[in-house]
């Protein structure tokens, strides 16, 4: 041995050097040379060899000591787990140690040197073939490797003190490599931690800098049903588009900013989103700004979720659509109304006839339909040319909108034909309204100096009502017969004209 070991005193001196050594290292590789060479400085071999079990079950030679041939030949070189627990089955025990006599040893073998030493008569001799190794295990019994041992110094088998020294570097090893690779496991995690921390506060200096200076309005809105709805962050752009700081926004709720009529489908999608119905949601709603003007917004909504319910929110972007909106209203508006009075148009007054017709249908309610055309506008447009006969006509829709309740209806069909839909009106009702509108009509009109009769038919919507063509038709001819009696009546009072 490079040691002797002369007194009890001497062998703790040797362990404690040993275990020392072995666990100085807090890298696995730095563990695994020092187990490697305390073999070779304390223990009294030539040559150490620390074989590392893998996560497949293989063993690698990962460090050698005491020759640089060994080295050389064994580093990197590995062993199946069958062929290892072959050759542990031919040893013998040796307390925790296995021996394999060279008598016994397998030729030829992987992940084995032989060292070039003389053969010896003496059956107590080493033999380049005998070998040597300590199973080193974790503490909950594991087997994490193999510690081979060659040429010793004394060129005999070891004595029962260097078997004992062996078995305790191994089992301080075990340990060791265990606690190395614990070590090594929690700064891996430690390092990937610290990555994903980098990463995320990375990612979040991105988010900040792309929502803060966003130029389109952006929120972000709480999902937790303790506060679901409150605006938790929203940056400037959307602060701008409903007339409120961004702190003013924090913790309101944002459908206490929406309109009454679209307050009750945010809601939906929000309890829907929160109840994981919807990932993502776009609506078109009106939103209060804080002048108490009314705005159309578009939402686009995304469902962020970290994976705790009461930290789930709305990613929002908001879009000012007002004059989108607008323009939509405005062609609708010129595609059901008259561009010269502003009156609804044949399209909307059949629609508004049908509606009733199935109201008189399903509810019994009855509509006054009259028909009114005005008596003697061809002479107007003849006489004083169109642009006072359109005059003409708008004043015509102006008298006749003044006669009638804000829930009724006055339309144009076409030229100086008129219609007014006015429901619940008794059978009375009906013909002093047709009165009414005779009145309004003998005032003179501001640009001919003279007033225009109109002939007016009436019809009722009932229950047996058709359709609403069929009833505009009736009182079309129910106006014509009213004109035609009227003319008579003019022709019996002026036979000569």
């Amino acid at each position: 041995m490079s040691r002797v070991l002369s007194s009890e005193r001497d062998l703790v001196a040797v362990l404690s050097g040993l275990g020392a050594r072995i666990h100085a290292g807090s890298r696995l590789a730095d563990t695994l040379d020092a187990i490697a060479n305390a073999v070779v400085e304390y223990l009294g071999f030539g040559v150490a060899a620390v074989n590392l079990r893998r996560p497949d079950g293989s063993f690698e030679v990962v460090a050698v000591a005491g020759s640089e041939e060994a080295a050389r030949e064994l580093l990197g070189t590995s062993m199946g787990k069958e062929e290892v627990f072959a050759e542990m089955s031919r040893a013998d025990e040796w307390g925790t140690l296995r021996f394999i006599p060279h008598q016994r040893a397998t030729t030829p073998r992987s992940n084995v040197w032989i060292p070039d030493l003389p053969i010896s008569d003496d059956p107590d001799a080493w033999h380049p073939l005998d070998l040597l190794f300590a199973q080193l295990t974790a503490p909950g019994g594991e087997l994490v490797g193999l510690l081979s041992v060659d040429v010793p110094d004394s060129g005999q088998l070891p004595d029962l003190i260097q078997r004992e020294l062996l078995e305790a570097l191994a089992l301080q090893a075990g340990i060791a490599i265990s606690s190395a690779r614990l070590t090594e496991q929690v700064h891996a995690e430690r390092e990937d931690l610290q990555r994903e921390q980098a990463r995320l506060a990375a990612s979040e200096a991105a988010f900040r800098f792309s929502f803060d200076g966003s130029a389109t309005g952006m929120a972000l809105v709480s999902l937790n049903p303790a506060e679901l709805g409150r605006f938790q962050r929203a940056n400037d752009a959307f602060g701008r588009v409903l007339g409120y700081s961004s702190p003013e926004l924090i913790q309101c709720p944002i459908d206490a900013l929406i309109a009454a009529e679209d307050a009750g489908a945010l809601r939906t999608a929000l309890e829907q989103a929160r109840d994981g119905a919807l990932s993502d949601f776009r609506l078109e709603c009106r939103f209060l700004r804080a002048d108490d003007q009314q705005i159309w917004v578009c939402l686009t909504a995304t469902v962020i979720d970290p994976g705790d319910a009461r930290s789930r929110f709305l990613l929002i972007h908001s879009e000012d659509i007002s004059d989108r909106r607008q323009r939509e209203a405005d062609l609708q508006h010129q595609a059901s109304h008259d561009p010269l009075t502003g009156l609804p148009n044949r399209r909307l007054l059949l629609q508004r006839l049908d509606a009733a017709v199935s109201r008189a249908q399903r509810h019994g309610r009855t509509t006054t339909v009259l028909f009114c055309d005005l008596d003697g506008f061809k002479a107007v447009n003849d006489t004083f040319g169109h642009l006072v006969g359109d005059s003409v006509l708008q004043q015509a829709a102006g008298r006749l909108v003044e006669q009638v309740r804000s829930r009724d209806t006055v339309a144009r069909l076409g030229g100086d034909e008129f219609v007014v839909l006015a429901e619940d009106l008794t059978p009375e009702s009906a013909k002093m309204l047709s009165a009414r509108i005779s009145e309004a009509f003998s005032r003179p009109f501001d640009v001919i100096g003279y007033s225009l009769g109109v002939s007016t038919g009436l019809e009722a919507i009932t229950a047996s009502t058709p359709s609403g063509l069929a009833v505009l038709r009736a009182a079309d001819e129910a106006m014509y017969r009213v004109k035609s009696s009227e003319r008579s009546a003019g022709d019996q009072a002026n036979p000569c004209a």
